[in-house]
C-alpha cells in the first residue's frame, strides 16, 4: 500500500476512524512495514 492509497481511504472516512481504528492500524502498519502483530507482555506481573 502507497501513503497516497492510505490516505485516500482514510480521508474519505467520514470520522469513522474510532469504529474502525483496527482497521486503520492494521493498514499503517502495513504502510511502514511494521508487524501488525499482537503485543507481549515483557513481564509476568498482572497488567492491573
Amino acid at each position: 500500500m502507497q501513503a497516497t492509497e492510505f490516505i485516500a481511504n482514510w480521508q474519505t472516512s467520514g470520522e469513522c476512524e474510532r469504529a474502525n481504528f483496527q482497521l486503520l492500524l492494521i493498514g499503517l502498519c502495513d504502510l511502514l512495514g511494521a508487524d501488525p502483530g499482537c503485543a507481549h507482555r515483557t513481564t509476568s506481573a498482572p497488567a492491573s
